[in-house]
């Protein structure tokens, strides 16, 4: 299959060389924070000494925006298991998984399984920018948490929120009507109307000085606005529509041209960008077309995996040997989802039982043989996978499952 060009750049949101946070604004942890009984990650750990007492320092980077979950390949054993609500999302930071239920959003130690802290709200819609868990709820409130601790900032009120995502000391919001940064007081820097009866699939995200949405195409769609005065942008410069692939990175398109944006990265790819990696270098491999129409899976160190699919659904995996680009081994699957995790010899994802063909299992195999390394069944769906800080999380329809990473 012929790819187009891709270009990667960073988010602008959650990066390791921000500027220090102005005294008393939220990046700036010493400020006041109501207590509530904590979430993303930061490169730098901090320490903070407040009435006497060491406050946990800021997170570091879990979660790789490429699916690189380093020692994958030796099975995966179970930690903990914790009984839920219905969950509507989770992100694992450092020492913490924050999870979403319909009532609360909760963060849960990565170690023992037990809440270090909760925060209600009404069917939270959550996202990271990689340094807090922006959520918004049915209440038209948005919080700003911080991930570690659970400290927030007062709730800001905004009629209509959908979405949510800080950057810098404010917040861009998704409403019903528009697309609008904030202050934390809810005031108004900028406002720019959607398209009429056009509701927003994904985002906001901030990339490279601009915010993406997608909308309806049908009805126009929304051009990339600039994050400062939220002026139409150039849709060749940055794409239009924004599609979240990992957490931390972001697919954008303007019909003819395709973009990654990657939280900390920064250089150009030639592969589909879903793929996931342990390199991002690696993906300016540019693999030889075949007659079969493919999609790109993984590509690790040596071994590039793909992906096809015929008339009856039937999927089967590919491995390529990067240097020769002769096929290593083929695997024939009914469901294997295309953006998998990776680490050096190990590619890993959600399938279906060999029992009940739902889509309750985690399959795990060799990059270069193709042969099984360990395999988790659940009885029950899976309708989450994150892995992060060694571990993988497993969230099914109400219980969530932790796997120490033994590789």
């Amino acid at each position: 299959m012929g790819t187009r060009d891709v270009e990667e750049f960073a988010l602008d949101s959650g990066s390791d060389h921000s500027p220090p946070p102005r005294p008393g604004s939220r990046g700036d942890r010493s400020a006041p924070h109501r207590l509530w009984p904590g979430l993303p990650w930061v490169a730098a750990a901090l320490a903070l000494i407040l009435a006497g007492v060491m406050t946990a320092p800021a997170p570091g980077a879990v979660v790789s925006p490429w699916g690189y979950v380093p020692g994958l390949g030796g099975e995966p054993e179970l930690a903990w298991e914790l009984e839920t609500t219905e969950i509507t999302g989770m992100w694992a930071f450092r020492g913490v998984l924050a999870i979403a239920e319909l009532e609360r959003v909760r963060g849960i130690d990565a170690a023992t399984g037990a809440e270090r802290w909760r925060v209600e709200s009404k069917a939270a819609q959550c996202g990271s920018d990689g340094s807090s868990l922006t959520c918004t709820s049915i209440d038209d409130e948005i919080i700003v948490i911080d991930p570690v601790t659970g400290n927030m900032d007062e709730p800001v009120s905004v009629p209509g929120a959908q979405a949510a995502t800080a950057y810098e000391d404010d917040i861009v919001v998704a409403t019903s009507s528009d697309i609008r940064r904030v202050r934390v007081d809810g005031s108004a820097v900028w406002r720019t109307p959607l398209p009429e009866g056009s509701p927003v699939f994904y985002g906001p995200a901030v990339m490279d000085g601009h915010v993406l949405v997608s909308t309806d195409p049908a009805r126009g769609g929304l051009p990339p606005l600039d994050v400062e005065t939220g002026e139409p942008g150039e849709p060749a410069e940055v794409g239009q529509t924004a599609f979240p692939i990992r957490d931390g990175a972001w697919v954008t398109d303007d019909g003819e041209s395709t973009w990654v944006f990657a939280r900390g990265e920064g250089q150009r790819a030639t592969l589909m960008p879903a793929a996931a990696t342990t390199d991002p270098a690696l993906l300016d491999f540019a693999p030889s077309d075949t007659d079969a129409e493919w999609f790109a899976s993984a590509i690790v160190p040596g071994v590039s995996i793909r992906y096809t699919h015929d008339e009856r659904g039937m999927m089967t995996l590919i491995a390529i040997d990067t240097r020769t680009g002769e096929e290593l081994w083929s695997e024939p699957t009914m469901q294997w989802f295309s953006r998998p995790i990776v680490d050096e010899d190990t590619i890993a994802a959600l399938t279906e039982s060999t029992e009940s063909r739902a889509l309750s299992a985690v399959l795990a195999l060799d990059t270069h043989t193709g042969e099984e390394r360990w395999r988790i069944e659940r009885d029950h769906e899976i309708h989450g996978v994150q892995a992060g800080g060694g571990n993988l999380y497993l969230s099914g329809p109400s219980v969530i499952s932790a796997w120490e990473l033994t590789g």
